[in-house]
């Protein structure tokens, strides 16, 4: 029998009536603990910065799902390992490229809060954020830096952590240029500021580039003066996904158990990156 959205929605209903009513002693030809059979798995491939340990532990709790992730680096990491996965975080700037492709299904349709129109996905037809935020500056055990301009001069004698694609960006930034300048000088001139500054482990960094963390994190952040990255993750669902039903069900528990964050607040510009910027 296949397992629709409605189907399962019944089950986690009917399953949930039983905890309510108390269950009664198993007969004696009922099948064991150790013989009942496994939860359903959902495979999901996505960004660990996109969703919360809260949001997602309520949402695999709430849909009855075993949930199976593997952690993608960067959108060309979603894209190559989309195959046999359930359901995806990718960043919206790659979602255009996968619509386009026909690599992502368009959603039944889903209760969710108002959202904003969204260039890459204006009616939410193929995926719903599920988180936000800018990248910006990560400091500990030093003076944070107020700019872009300041953070590279101290990467030259801070151990600094420089993620490649993000520092490039902020190269751009501290030199008064968008992120999605098609200048080549403009470009060239990024690459240089980074391409002598060595990047050491995050986990041994002092300075560094990225999301904000967890308030309880030991490292501050703050946005730059010269303006900062906008980044936005989205939940998608493979065109070949084996079970896109539990996909839905885990996106919309997920959704009603976290809202979307709100934007940091900052005087200063948050970009985002266009699906069409240069590589």
């Amino acid at each position: 029998m296949k397992l629709s959205r409605r189907n399962f929605l019944k089950l986690a209903g009917a399953a949930g009536a039983g905890a309510l009513l108390g269950l009664k002693p198993l007969p004696a030809s009922a099948p064991t603990l150790s013989q009942a059979p496994a939860r359903a798995t959902l495979r999901l491939l996505g960004l660990t910065r996109s969703i919360s340990a809260k949001a997602f532990t309520q949402a695999a709790a709430s849909t009855g799902l075993a949930v199976q992730i593997s952690n993608a680096q960067d959108s060309k990491a979603v894209v190559e390992g989309m195959d046999g996965c359930d359901l995806v975080i990718t960043p919206a700037h790659a979602l255009t490229d996968l619509i386009r492709r026909g690599l992502v299904r368009e959603f039944a349709p889903i209760p969710v809060p108002a959202l904003p129109q969204r260039a890459y996905d204006p009616l939410n037809a193929f995926s719903l954020p599920v988180g936000r935020g800018a990248i910006g500056i990560l400091s500990r055990g030093v003076t944070p830096p107020l700019s872009w301009a300041e953070f590279f001069t101290l990467a030259r004698t801070e151990p600094t952590y420089l993620p490649p694609a993000e520092s490039f960006r902020a190269a751009l930034k501290s030199l008064g240029y968008s992120i999605n300048t098609r200048d080549a000088a403009a470009r060239a001139q990024a690459k240089s500021l980074i391409s002598n500054l060595p990047s050491i482990s995050f986990s041994e960094a002092r300075l560094a580039i990225g999301p904000m963390l967890p308030d309880k994190s030991e490292w501050s952040f703050n946005l730059p003066a010269e303006g900062a990255e906008l980044w936005e993750d989205c939940f998608c669902i493979p065109a070949a996904s084996p079970h896109p039903d539990l996909a839905q069900a885990f996106i919309q528990a997920a959704i009603a158990a976290e809202p979307l964050t709100h934007l940091p607040a900052s005087a200063w510009p948050l970009e985002p990156l266009s699906p069409f910027a240069p590589v």
